[in-house]
């Protein structure tokens, strides 16, 4: 190849990939400026109770989320409520749905959820709390329980709790299953100190912020009690 040839591949793709920054720089700018209202309300509520707001890029608890994308969250509050260091995060990633009849996919809308944190005094083992779906009720159906199943008959029907060391599941403790069946917990997770569980939806108003954290402090109180 000639090289004015070789200078003006490398011309067009240079253009190319400016247009592509700037397209991506005034996306960037009006999403921030768009966003703008939210983080200044739920910001300055949340001053009003000493505590902070800050987009956390980064985190490494969003391994623990669907996605697992560190770059998912785009606002967070943190501070202490009853003693307790927390956050709650507005998280979105995207997902990759099937194409019919193809070996392949396409992505989906993004999806949004709220995630509190809440960090514990001490560490335990991985061990998440989550509902049982389709393939795993089957699963229940033809293999039996796991070892990491609690031996109450409608909790384990309705939920699964998933560990490496089976004895993980005494922290799920009779009142917490209560909880769980009534509905008052949310699905969750420990790794290390931090205490997860997530909701749909997006951090729109304060209102949101406490009341995830109320559900989350109430299994962080009956962790193998």
């Amino acid at each position: 190849m000639p090289m004015s040839e070789v200078v003006d591949w490398l011309l067009n793709w240079a253009f190319l990939g400016a247009v592509a920054v700037g397209f991506v720089a005034v996306a960037l700018v009006v999403e921030d400026r768009l966003d703008r209202p939210r983080r200044e309300w739920i910001g300055w509520w949340a001053a009003q109770h000493g505590w902070t707001v800050e987009r956390a890029w980064g985190v490494g608890w969003t391994s623990q989320l669907p996605g697992r994308d560190p770059y998912g969250v785009s606002l967070m509050v943190s501070g202490t409520m009853n003693g307790r260091r927390f956050s709650v995060a507005d998280y979105s990633h995207i997902r990759m749905l099937p194409v019919r009849s193809e070996r392949t996919s396409r992505t989906g809308p993004p999806r949004h959820l709220i995630v509190a944190v809440i960090r514990l005094a001490e560490s335990y083992p991985p061990v998440a709390v989550q509902p049982r779906r389709g393939l795993s009720r089957l699963g229940r159906v033809w293999f039996g329980d796991r070892a990491t199943a609690t031996g109450h008959a409608e909790f384990d029907r309705r939920f699964r709790v998933l560990a490496q060391d089976p004895a993980a599941r005494r922290l799920v403790s009779p009142a917490l299953i209560v909880e769980h069946l009534a509905g008052r917990v949310p699905p969750w997770s420990i790794a290390g100190t931090e205490l997860l569980g997530c909701q749909p939806g997006e951090l729109r108003n304060p209102v949101q912020v406490g009341v995830p954290v109320g559900a989350l402090r109430r299994v962080a109180e009956l962790l193998g009690r």
